[in-house]
């Protein structure tokens, strides 16, 4: 399969009640054991209060014990975005376009600022809702990035942090009402096979005993693979579903894909999400897990074709359950924007 050509355009509609568009930035640097996450997100909640902007950040450097999480909240109204490319500004201290992503949070007696280049040359472009369209009955996850590099610095407080030619993995998603439960997981650093990527999601939709439809992307900007809607409910499938470990098996064309992924509680971040009923969807992100992908290929007669290829402490691995993970502790703080905050 080619690799796709995806519009990174806003899609936000402050005339309709509820939506909500987020993109993503995440990338890791096992080498200096740094990772980052973050998010740009426009909201037309219910209320006045609730149509707001937000700018997450989650920032580690595990060498320096270094690790803040920030969800830093805007009203909508200093927030702007086109229609047509890429270019959502966030007060006047974050935004992102096609070819930058920059921000900064000032909490206190933290001081966080990035400002990153996105290099685009070797990038990957996935549609993870392959086979949906414009249905508004599905979620929209895009990615024009899915695996890239990105250089550029992180500053914290005094401290400053160089980065060259780091993987990483951009995402685009808007329509996430009907989300029941999901894991997701993204690897773009095998240790065995630089050049490829692994992005899968299991969803439910609408109910929690609803089926879990499986969506998977593996391969190469040369080769990649890419299971449609139907191909995710009805021929992949999830072997594991727990809060620190998921497991799928994905069946394209030509082979079929076992994964399994892994994350340490000490790594993970918790988001929690009020429902209406009093009940909540927890989420659990790690920016560090650990990925083993089994690679399976008819061989003839003979016995199939079996590669193994790994990723350690690089891999983005989100679970969202109505159960919460009694071991993980950490969570975003949450905090209003200074109103004279520029970069």
């Amino acid at each position: 399969m080619e690799t796709q050509t995806i519009s990174n355009r806003s899609v936000f509609d402050p005339t309709v009640p509820g939506f909500n568009e987020a993109y993503y930035v995440i990338w890791t640097d096992p080498a200096q054991e740094l990772s980052m996450v973050i998010r740009y997100v426009l909201f037309n909640g219910p209320t006045a209060e609730t149509q707001v902007a937000q700018v997450w950040a989650w920032f580690r450097d595990r060498r320096n014990n270094v690790d803040c999480a920030f969800r830093q909240v805007y009203p909508l109204d200093q927030a702007s975005w086109s229609g047509e490319t890429c270019d959502l500004r966030i007060g006047a201290a974050s935004g992102l376009s096609d070819e930058k992503a920059w921000g900064r949070i000032l909490v206190d007696e933290i001081d966080l600022r990035w400002e990153f280049d996105l290099h685009s040359d070797e990038a990957i472009g996935v549609d993870r809702m392959l086979g949906t369209g414009d249905s508004s009955l599905f979620p929209r996850f895009q990615s024009p990035r899915c695996k890239h590099q990105l250089s550029g610095t992180v500053q914290y407080n005094d401290r400053s942090y160089t980065l060259e030619r780091v993987n990483a993995t951009d995402g685009h998603y808007w329509n996430v009402q009907n989300l029941q439960t999901w894991s997701w997981a993204n690897c773009v650093s095998f240790q065995e096979r630089p050049g490829t990527v692994l992005e899968a999601i299991g969803y439910q939709l609408y109910r929690q005993d609803s089926p879990v439809s499986v969506s998977a992307s593996f391969g190469s900007r040369e080769s990649l693979e890419q299971t449609s809607l139907p191909e995710g409910v009805f021929r992949n499938r999830e072997l594991v579903s727990e809060l620190e470990e998921w497991q799928i098996e994905a069946n394209f064309d030509q082979s079929t894909v076992r994964a399994t992924i892994t994350g340490k509680p000490e790594d993970m971040i918790l988001i929690v999400h009020p429902l209406p009923d009093g009940g909540a969807l927890y989420t659990t992100i790690t920016l560090t897990g650990d990925a083993r992908v089994e690679i399976i290929e008819a061989n003839g007669s003979s016995d199939p074709k079996v590669t193994c290829v790994t990723a350690r402490d690089s891999v983005a691995f989100e679970v969202t359950k109505p159960v919460r993970n009694p071991r993980v502790s950490r969570e975003f703080l949450i905090v209003p924007a200074p109103p004279s905050l520029t970069i």
